[in-house]
């Protein structure tokens, strides 16, 4: 994933940098995420809400019942990565826009399974309204663990999806 920390200075100074790639392959920018104040920063010209990290990734991964998780934040799906869930998606938000479930039909297709993995002090209806028209979705919620970075914990991931 090229994910690494950077020292130095500027708006992704001390931060884990995560480079994002668009559904071609090429580099279009990099989420900085501080890790002490749990805090996500993109750069100012970048829209996040017409991208989807790691949805060519996770198409790729082709899972046995083809379906997506979809998360928030670029280290959630890292954290799902690494716990063997290849098929993980994230909004970068806690809003999805019409742009996002666009792409995530013409990738994924109407009518298929999408696992929402969203933590319970977020809102989960403005999401929930924008995918049911498109998708079987299965919403698994959790309560944020303060001391991760992603609010998930290994053990969390293997609880709740399964």
């Amino acid at each position: 994933f090229g994910v690494g920390y950077y020292p130095g200075r500027g708006m992704m100074g001390n931060r884990i940098v995560i480079p994002i790639y668009n559904p071609g392959r090429q580099l279009i920018a990099y989420a900085g995420f501080h890790p002490e104040e749990h805090t996500y920063t993109y750069p100012p010209k970048f829209r996040r809400e017409l991208e989807l990290y790691d949805l060519v990734g996770a198409r790729a991964a082709e899972v046995d019942d083809r379906s997506l998780i979809l998360v928030r934040h670029p280290l959630e799906v890292l954290m799902l990565v690494s716990a063997g869930h290849l098929n993980a998606v994230a909004i970068m938000g806690d809003a999805i826009s019409k742009e996002q479930v666009e792409a995530l039909v013409s990738e994924h297709g109407a009518g298929e399974k999408l696992t929402l993995l969203w933590p319970i002090h977020i809102d989960v209806v403005p999401p929930l309204l924008e995918l049911f028209p498109h998708f079987f979705v299965r919403l698994c919620r959790y309560e944020c663990t303060e001391n991760t970075p992603t609010g998930l914990t290994s053990d969390d991931v293997r609880e709740l999806v399964a």
